[in-house]
């Protein structure tokens, strides 16, 4: 397994282990627009996962739902990440949400992890 699999994969297990604690304690949702939420869970999950990818890859740009764009100095490899792809779900209590993490190089991904952290699965 390379190493960038083995960080997508760690970051993804981070993330989805606060989705879990932080269940049926959200904290403060606000709105991007009439029916995409965004809660305190989805800012804490994306901060796990940016923490663990630039760790290892420091360089690495970072594309993510919550924050945007954030630039390293390797633009050949862009991280993609929704640390919490079913916020609507997750804000109603129901156990059909994931984590989304890719990465792509010079234009192709080359990484994709999907988690799902109620079923403890990835696909």
């Amino acid at each position: 397994m390379s190493q960038e699999v083995i960080v997508a994969v760690e970051a993804a297990l981070q993330a989805g282990k606060i989705l879990r604690e932080r269940a049926n304690d959200i904290g403060k949702i606000s709105f991007k627009d009439f029916h995409d939420p965004v809660t305190e869970v989805d800012h804490l999950a994306e901060k796990a996962v940016i923490t663990r990818i630039k760790k290892t890859f420091p360089d690495h740009d970072i594309l993510a739902e919550e924050s945007g764009d954030s630039e390293g100095n390797d633009s050949s490899s862009k991280w993609i990440i929704d640390p919490l792809d079913g916020t609507l779900n997750y804000s109603h209590g129901y156990p059909c949400y994931c984590v989304s993490i890719a990465l792509e190089q010079q234009g192709e991904v080359k990484v994709g992890v999907i988690y799902n952290p109620c079923l403890d699965e990835f696909s």
